[in-house]
């Protein structure tokens, strides 16, 4: 079982790095990140996933949409690995000036607090990075999940990192006047 779930979570990892390969050279916007290479692994593994995108990316800058879909490669090899779920949702939006990604599973689910402020110490290394990446780029991560109920998690980050980084600079300044 182990074997399994190592050989599925290698094999996440070497197609989203070619699907991360892939939407680099497209100028990675949110929509090419989730392509259907993502959708035909999953199925593979038994996975119904269904992408929404309600926004084009086009005004996103790379490293926002770059961190989404690694948030997002996280999430499905989590799922491979323990959530036994069969379907997956992912839907990414904008409200004006910040994008939202959603990923919904209907797997076992978890009891979060087990893994909540653990930090990098534990298996839940790669949901800790997730969180730090959002966080990094002033946004949010939340996850909500309870053992037999799958998992939801909701990021929010900026659209454009440039606009968060000279609103910041400017409180800054401000702040030593």
């Amino acid at each position: 079982s182990d074997g399994l779930a190592a050989n599925t979570a290698g094999d996440f990892t070497t197609i989203l790095a070619n699907c991360l390969a892939h939407a680099r050279r497209h100028f990675v916007d949110v929509v090419t990140a989730f392509p259907a290479e993502v959708r035909v692994v999953a199925a593979t593994h038994g996975l119904a996933v269904e992408v929404i995108a309600d926004s084009d990316g086009d005004d996103t800058d790379d490293i926002v949409a770059l961190t989404l879909f690694k948030a997002v490669r996280e999430f499905l090899v989590n799922t491979v690995k323990h959530a036994r779920a069969s379907r997956v949702t992912i839907q990414v939006g904008r409200c004006d000036e910040r994008l939202t990604l959603t990923y919904r599973d209907d797997g076992v689910g978890f009891d979060p607090t087990v893994i909540d402020g653990l930090g990098p110490r534990t298996d839940a290394f790669g949901l800790f990075n997730v969180r730090e990446r959002c966080e990094y780029l002033g946004g949010l991560a939340r996850l909500e999940s309870s053992p037999g109920h799958g998992v939801a998690f909701r990021l929010e980050v900026p659209a454009s990192v440039a606009v968060r980084k000279e609103r910041s600079y400017a409180r800054a300044r401000a702040a030593r006047r």
